[in-house]
């Protein structure tokens, strides 16, 4: 499985990895699966590799 190393940019993470705490700043290294999860949750904010949200169809140029 990939993975990739992202730094948290959440002010008060109040997420664990291995077992200790994290912080603002801290990096950490996690798979492409597990990097998605921490976006969704506000822990961090992106991660290299991370898919481009889709366009919704009202702003598609095929009108």
């Amino acid at each position: 499985m990939e993975t990739v190393k992202v730094t948290i940019t959440a002010e008060n993470p109040n997420h664990t990895h291995a077992g200790k705490p994290v912080a603002k700043g801290d990096e950490i290294e996690v798979s492409t699966v597990e990097a998605a999860f921490l976006v969704r949750r506000g822990v961090i904010a992106k991660y290299q590799g991370q898919p481009k949200p889709a366009k919704p169809e009202s702003e598609s140029s095929d009108k």
